[in-house]
């Protein structure tokens, strides 16, 4: 069998694009996806010698990005949904089509002066070829990319299907995208709502939490820790206190300090903690950490009783973070301390509460 020896090696290298264009895409936002995905289609269709990428805003298209044209000039061309600058049908992502559109001069009577010279700025008044594809969302159409050549010579049959392939990719993958922001904002917004919830109980932790998750960052980054590390360390210290929602709140609130009795009731929190998390699977990754950031470096802490490396380092690094900002707040008890007491009573307890390396660690970031 004959394969057509034109085609073939630019498909397979347009394919190499696409897979290019979207793998290891996870940490970016859809915005930035449609940015990245508009500039690979010009290596897949390099006929084309400009073009740009609208996104739909409420009921008006907007250049979002472009290549050979002006920006500026290109937002004096925003249009509605119901626009004669396009036409396409509303499809499913796996039913997109390329439409191509040879303009050999735009009618005077349909557009405004402005326009029009807007068109003759741009270079888009006459004598030139547009290839153009929408791109979907929920049955949609959300956005456009639209590519031009300036001449009378259509786009290759090729360009048109990979086009349209490209257009139907980027809509799918565009989904995915906004599907998983949903899911993030959704997390961020259950996070906030528990420790809302803890601070409203415990009056005297209000922005604790953030002031621990803050510090954790701090240090975790100047130990280089790998990035998903960081992010579940820095999430288990903003949630280290949620089992305080099981404590009573006259004793989380009593304006002195705490009986023996009281003290081994709270002692129960980060117990508490993991019961509360577990119930939610996105949590289950730093239910260990939650639960032993309490335990001291020579096995005194609670409640397993963990020493030295057996504590987890996430565990370890909030211990220190979660103490200093207790340390260094104003309680009914007591006054707050100064930073350079705090840093003292850091440095007394290294090597007996806490972990003596990161006690170094945390007041050179502190210094």
């Amino acid at each position: 069998m004959k394969h057509n020896s034109n085609i073939a090696p630019s498909v397979l290298n347009a394919l190499k694009i696409i897979v290019k264009s979207m793998v290891n895409r996870e940490d970016v936002s859809s915005t930035e996806f449609l940015r990245t995905a508009f500039e690979a289609t010009f290596q897949l269709i390099p006929e084309a010698e400009k073009g740009s990428l609208y996104l739909l805003e409420e009921d008006t298209y907007f250049p979002m990005c472009s290549k050979g044209y002006d920006i500026e000039l290109l937002k004096k061309l925003s249009f509605t949904k119901d626009s004669i600058f396009i036409g396409f049908e509303e499809a499913d992502a796996d039913k997109i089509i390329a439409y191509e559109t040879f303009i050999e001069q735009r009618e005077v009577n349909k557009f405004t002066e402005e326009t029009i010279e807007t068109f003759k700025a741009l270079g888009t008044y006459s004598n030139f070829v547009t290839l153009y594809a929408p791109i979907v969302y929920k049955s949609q159409p959300i956005g456009l990319i639209s590519l031009e050549k300036f001449t009378e010579h259509a786009f290759p049959e090729h360009s048109k299907e990979i086009m349209k392939i490209y257009a139907q990719m980027i809509s799918n993958y565009y989904s995915i995208s906004k599907q998983k922001e949903f899911e993030q904002q959704l997390f961020n917004e259950t996070v906030e709502a528990l420790v809302s919830a803890i601070e409203i109980k415990d009056t005297y932790t209000e922005g604790h939490g953030k002031r621990v998750r803050d510090l954790t960052a701090t240090i975790c980054k100047s130990l280089s820790l790998p990035m998903e590390d960081q992010k579940k360390i820095c999430l288990a210290a903003l949630l280290h206190d949620i089992g305080k929602i099981g404590i009573p709140t006259e004793i989380l609130n009593k304006p002195d300090r705490l009986t023996g009795e009281e003290y081994e009731i709270v002692k129960a929190h980060p117990e508490k903690a993991t019961h509360v998390l577990s119930k939610i699977g996105s949590f289950t990754e730093i239910l260990d950490i939650v639960k032993h950031h309490h335990e001291y470096h020579n096995g005194q802490g609670y409640p397993s009783g963990l020493s030295g490396s057996n504590i987890p380092l996430g565990s370890r690094i909030i211990l220190i973070a979660d103490a200093y900002d207790a340390m260094t707040s104003k309680r009914a008890y007591r006054e707050s301390m100064s930073i350079g007491e705090a840093k003292a009573e850091l440095s007394r307890n290294a090597g007996s509460q806490f972990n003596p390396e990161l006690v170094n660690q945390v007041l050179r970031v502190l210094a």
